[in-house]
């Protein structure tokens, strides 16, 4: 599992859900994602991008691919896989 794209009905991922997921690169979170469970990308140590669609109203990112909420006041996510800022 090289990527993940949520579908349309996913509202939730779950504790865990990629936890170890080594090859792991990229994620896309779809528009309806509200719940992101403890630890779901942890030791995704490939992970570089993390992508949420502009229409979702938990979550966002940043042009480097980082995890934030909906108003970039909490970080939810950097990377593991990221080498640079």
């Amino acid at each position: 599992l090289t990527s993940v794209t949520t579908g349309n009905s996913v509202t939730t991922i779950g504790d865990y859900a990629f936890y170890d997921c080594d090859s792991l690169t990229s994620v896309t979170i779809g528009d309806r994602v509200t719940t992101i469970g403890d630890y779901a990308f942890y030791s995704c140590n490939s992970l570089t991008s993390i992508v949420v669609d502009i229409n979702n109203s938990a979550y966002s990112n940043d042009s480097r691919g980082v995890l934030f909420n909906k108003n970039k006041t909490k970080l939810v996510r950097y990377p593991a896989g990221k080498t640079t800022g």
